[in-house]
């Protein structure tokens, strides 16, 4: 029973440590301790900014050690030179500098002057970052920016931006960047207002933009300039029409369910009437299988890993194991024309083997069989460490339309029907 109460006790105590938020607390108090005692205050008071939402009751000591004269003295100098020696400042260093100089200059460690001049300096930092919006800033985040900064930095960000999609749209496919570039530019129209150049400019844009229908019906531009991002739709929508040569109906229907699925634009008819032509013609398309062949390889007891060859085998005996091998080729060559694009070939080879080993064994010099199920060398290792399961043709075709279809949906008229 009191054995029992006893371990009933360790679990409850274990349990209360595990929970207990203290371990990574002690582990900055003793950071920032050591941050204060090597001279860098600024270092220190933001990790106590963090640290005393945590703990409030824990670091009125840490506080005070950086309340004397000889310290409050070094803390705007070393903020500064903190602001002018990053590379650059995402929001979150951003907005925990910002916290930090605003609890220092509650605590009246720093005077509102020097708070001041430690907000423009941090701002004139982070400024040119968001014009070019190589980082990522929320739109609240920009919007925090002191009025007389935003005004022009939305303009400034606006044509900066503008810059890189009009660029990014001749490229194909599209950079992975160009939706959130296009909102930022959404988010630019937005805070300047309807009546603003900047706004006229932007809904002026957007039926030019190859904007994906989800960016088209959500986010800012959705939400925001519906009308006018569908308007970017539907110049972009269209009816294709495939024809393949010689006539393959399956064929004609697989490659319409794997282009549609990238091409939402896109609406793939029977007739020709009205639609963008889709030219599919079979110039080689070959399949061939290899049998499996399977042989007996050999391997002297010399040859064996040595543990193995001591342990299990004895004196003069060879391992020996069936190795499997098989496979099938694919190779296709065709030519597809789309639209008023010129003809492009599409060719290449697919090749699937597989191998495998069965039937291990240990064959003494006597003639006696001994199962082995251990891999007795390198060379072994190599045989039957490929793919075990047998191909086939059927899937290799899926493998080659898919290919395909990729290909085909790259191709510059169907492109812009992403």
């Amino acid at each position: 029973m009191r054995r029992g109460i006893f371990v009933a006790a360790a679990m409850t105590a274990l349990l209360s440590a595990c929970a207990s938020p203290g371990r990574w607390q002690d582990r900055t108090k003793a950071h920032v301790q050591e941050q204060i005692n090597t001279g860098r205050f600024f270092l220190a008071a933001r990790e106590l900014v963090d640290l005393d939402r945590a703990i409030p009751n824990e670091t009125p000591k840490l506080w005070s050690a950086l309340s004397a004269d000889s310290v409050r003295s070094q803390l705007s100098g070393q903020g500064l030179a903190f602001i002018s020696d990053q590379g650059w400042l995402g929001e979150p260093a951003v907005d925990q500098t910002l916290s930090t100089v605003s609890v220092l200059e509650q605590r009246k460690l720093i005077s509102p002057e020097d708070a001041e001049n430690l907000r423009n300096a941090l701002f004139d930092k982070v400024i040119p970052s968001v014009i070019e919006s190589t980082l990522v800033y929320s739109p609240d985040f920009v919007r925090k920016l002191p009025h007389g900064r935003s005004a022009g930095l939305y303009e400034a960000r606006y044509f900066q931006v503008k810059n890189r999609v009009v660029e990014a749209q001749k490229a194909n496919p599209l950079p992975s960047g160009y939706a959130s570039d296009v909102e930022i530019m959404a988010d630019s129209a937005l805070a300047l207002g309807p009546r603003s150049a900047i706004h006229s400019d932007f809904v002026a844009l957007l039926p030019t933009l190859k904007l994906s229908t989800t960016q088209a019906t959500s986010g800012l531009v959705g939400t925001h300039f519906g009308e006018a991002s569908g308007k970017a739709l539907s110049a972009r929508r269209g009816k294709v029409f495939i024809q393949t040569i010689p006539d393959d109906p399956l064929l004609t229907a697989d490659l319409s369910a794997a282009i549609a699925s990238k091409l939402p634009l896109a609406t793939f008819v029977d007739r020709a009437e009205g639609a963008m032509p889709l030219t599919i013609r079979k110039l080689r398309h070959e399949e061939r299988s290899h049998p499996e062949r399977t042989e007996t390889v050999t391997i002297a007891q010399h040859e064996v890993n040595l543990a193995a060859a001591i342990l299990v085998m004895p004196r003069n005996a060879s391992f020996l194991y069936e190795r499997r091998t098989g496979g099938a080729e694919l190779e296709y060559a065709y030519e597809v024309k789309a639209g008023m694009d010129a003809p492009a070939i599409f060719r290449g080879t697919i090749v699937q083997t597989y191998r495998t080993c069965v039937n291990s064994r240990i064959v003494n010099v006597y003639g006696g069989i001994l199962p082995a199920n251990f891999i007795a060398n390198d060379r072994m290792a190599a045989d039957c460490g490929g793919t075990a399961v047998s191909v086939s043709t059927s899937a290799m075709r899926k493998d080659f339309e898919s290919q395909l279809a990729d290909w085909i949906a790259n191709r510059e008229s169907l492109a812009r029907m992403r």
